[in-house]
């Protein structure tokens, strides 16, 4: 085949790789597009540059949703393997040379609290100042999808709200958010007074999805009136603007609105919880170097060095 793929990898073939694998991670193209920052048509063009240069069909989207091929399925498998090799050779070059070169990849959740956000653009000013060869990159995905980032080697660190049994990833509490239910200034539960509230009357109002739904039916033996979702905290205030639904926001998130009269807590003394975020990351003997030591910086900066695994407490 013209110009396709004849036994070498170029930079082009890493690039649709990487575009590839990311689509399986996200189980498709409309999830891919906020990982990758990219339209669905320009992934579904890489996907199809891909399949030329390769020669085989990697994967079928129709009505029953997104799958893999029985040759997608081996040219993905062999795709994670080959980004690990690269993330080792990059790390073992730097060992070698005695400094740190290639990328960090970090995932994290939208519009984490201060605390969190402050400590993770120091660390990665400290980081970046000792180690200016190295390339960072930064994307905000959901919470699934950092922890997937992360399995999957697309990304080094991650922070998330989720605390997961996954084999190979370490999650270490980092500092907390504070969460409380909100309703916007047209909905008919804003001008009602507080002591006319009743977690009843609240939860029979269209919802996008409270926090924890389970805990919360329990708590308080209701069912929950969930008729719209958001993934992203730009799309949950939306939501709770419109005066139609209630939904849960971080608490410094949503005091913007709150101060301009256009959202209020409701009955944030039953309601409100608090929040963990936790850090997401390799933890063993083979992970990279630059992981390793922006781990470091982040956990000093978080003042959680004695969390740090014992296997990485060598320097690099």
């Amino acid at each position: 085949m013209k110009g396709g793929f004849r036994g070498h990898v170029s930079d082009i073939d890493l690039r649709l790789l990487r575009v590839f694998s990311c689509v399986v991670q996200n189980q498709g193209f409309a999830a891919a597009e906020v990982a990758l920052n990219k339209s669905r048509s320009a992934i579904s063009m890489d996907i199809g540059d891909l399949e030329k240069r390769i020669g085989v069909k990697l994967c079928l989207r129709g009505p029953s949703g997104f799958s893999l091929t029985k040759e997608g399925q081996l040219i993905y498998d062999a795709t994670v393997e080959l980004l690990e090799d690269i993330d080792s050779f990059t790390s073992k070059v730097g060992s070698a040379t005695s400094r740190l070169i290639g990328d960090l990849r970090i995932a994290t959740v939208d519009k984490i609290a201060p605390e969190g956000d402050q400590a993770i653009v120091a660390s990665i000013a400290n980081f970046s100042k000792q180690h200016p060869n190295v390339s960072i990159e930064i994307d905000q995905l959901s919470d699934s999808q950092v922890i997937s980032s992360v399995l999957n080697n697309e990304a080094h660190v991650g922070f998330s709200s989720k605390n997961r049994s996954v084999q190979g990833l370490k999650f270490v509490p980092a500092f907390k958010e504070r969460i409380e239910l909100y309703c916007g200034s047209t909905h008919p539960l804003f001008s009602t007074p507080e002591n006319e509230l009743s977690v009843e009357n609240i939860c029979d109002y269209p919802s996008f999805g409270l926090f924890d739904h389970t805990n919360l039916e329990r708590k308080f033996n209701v069912r929950l009136n969930v008729q719209a979702k958001a993934t992203s905290m730009d799309g949950r205030a939306a939501l709770i603007r419109t005066g139609r639904f209630i939904g849960y926001l971080p608490e410094h998130f949503a005091s913007y609105w709150v101060q301009r009269g256009e959202m209020r807590s409701l009955l944030p003394k039953k309601f409100a919880i608090t929040e963990p975020i936790f850090v997401v990351f390799r933890a063993n003997a083979e992970t990279p170097a630059v992981q390793r030591e922006y781990c470091k910086h982040l956990f000093d900066c978080l003042q959680l060095g004695d969390l740090l695994p014992s296997v990485w407490v060598t320097p690099v």
